[in-house]
């Protein structure tokens, strides 16, 4: 699936950039699911557009189920927000990225229990006078 991100990403008083968004989804029999979704953020400079950001992952999940009630799904989504600092003229990208773990089980009384741990990451990217660096 391909979409447009109508989120305004205003990078600087003159720049502002649009966002493309791409979603793979895949699942083998319910018992593999695996999807991901990545955004490119595009300027036009010039008669051209620029890619600045270039297949930056903001979803993951993926799993493994072998029964009715045996299992594990891990998710990991990011959120980008446009930061008050710059760099090379353009401003910080702040992302603060949710990673949760389900895991499926029976319990000593047989009944099917679902535990969630969860946690949060922050990131920052950085313009580079080309584009925004994305970390290892």
């Amino acid at each position: 699936k391909i979409s447009i991100d109508t989120i305004p990403y205003i990078l600087s008083d003159t720049i502002r950039a649009f966002g493309v968004r791409v979603e793979f989804e895949a699942e083998s029999r319910g018992s593999t699911p695996f999807g991901e979704e990545f955004i490119s953020l595009f300027i036009k400079k010039d008669k051209t557009l620029n890619t600045i950001l270039q297949h930056y992952r903001v979803n993951k999940y993926h799993g493994e189920r072998t029964n009715d009630c045996s299992g594990w799904y891990n998710s990991e989504s990011s959120t980008i927000m446009v930061g008050n600092t710059f760099t090379s003229g353009f401003k910080d990208l702040n992302v603060v990225i949710k990673h949760k773990i389900f895991e499926d089980f029976i319990d000593s009384s047989g009944e099917c229990e679902q535990k969630v741990s969860e946690r949060k990451e922050r990131s920052v990217l950085k313009f580079n006078l080309e584009k925004y660096i994305i970390p290892k």
